[in-house]
């Protein structure tokens, strides 16, 4: 799940409250996996470039808060 966290383009469209995932029989099943509003918009400014400091700058926040909201998004996509 991470791999299409870190293909996500600028443009692409702000992350939703779910994940694909395949099912036992071999098919799609779409679950359901809710990210703070924080952890999004962390999401979505590492998958446009930005390093840990840059993006704590951006969001007026310290880098050791910026590492826990990554932490805690990358923990429910997988």
């Amino acid at each position: 799940m991470l791999s299409a966290v870190d293909g996500v383009h600028t443009r692409c469209l702000p992350f939703r409250d779910i994940s694909i995932a395949n099912d036992d029989m071999g098919g799609i099943q779409v679950v359901p996996i809710h990210l703070t509003d924080r952890e999004r918009q962390c999401l979505t400014l590492a998958a446009s470039g930005l390093q840990g400091k840059e993006i704590a700058n951006t969001l007026k926040v310290k880098p050791e808060t910026v590492n826990i909201h990554l932490s805690n998004a990358r923990k429910k996509l997988d």
